[in-house]
């Protein structure tokens, strides 16, 4: 089977994730991984009753999917500030080596949680074919395999994606 053209993206977000980690430097990273794990879990706890406010959206899925993604970007974002106000403070340490290599390890379990994620709404809340191509897809069995422990933040409407991934 060849590649698609989503398995493609996939290795070039990874490669982005890896490259920004780098740059970005182990502290920070490690403050955004944070975020993105604190804001996952927040989202599947809130996201339902706060997607209610959102009633503007058109669809009760579509307000439930932008609730999820809001909440997880507002707390990622939170996390790179806090990340940043720390490697600022720590900027005397002179990590340098450590810090940009540990960033690139550390960009890449960020960018493979973070993709999980994207695959898993997208399976959820299916937008565009999504389903459909990312089961055509190479990379993504690979990636759901790596990142089990995402399952049990899921809630309960995500029974049918626990399924699909169990597969």
């Amino acid at each position: 089977m060849p590649y698609t053209f989503m398995d493609v993206v996939l290795v070039g977000v990874f490669l982005l994730g890896i490259f920004a980690g780098t740059g970005q430097g182990m502290v920070r990273q490690v403050f955004s991984l944070l975020g993105l794990i604190l804001g996952v879990v927040l989202a599947s706890r809130y996201y339902l009753a706060l997607s209610d406010y959102l009633s503007w959206v058109g669809s009760p899925d579509g307000a439930k999917l932008l609730t999820f993604v809001v909440i997880t970007l507002a707390l990622l974002a939170v996390g790179n500030y806090v990340g940043a106000l720390v490697h600022r403070a720590l900027g005397y340490m002179k990590l340098g080596c450590v810090d940009w290599l540990g960033g690139g390890v550390i960009g890449a379990v960020e960018t493979l949680f973070f993709v999980d994620i994207a695959l898993i709404l997208a399976l959820r809340y299916p937008v565009l074919g999504l389903p459909q191509i990312i089961q055509e897809a190479r990379i993504p069995p690979i990636v759901f395999k790596l990142a089990p422990a995402l399952l049990a933040f899921l809630p309960p409407e995500f029974d049918t994606v626990k399924k699909f991934l169990q597969q």
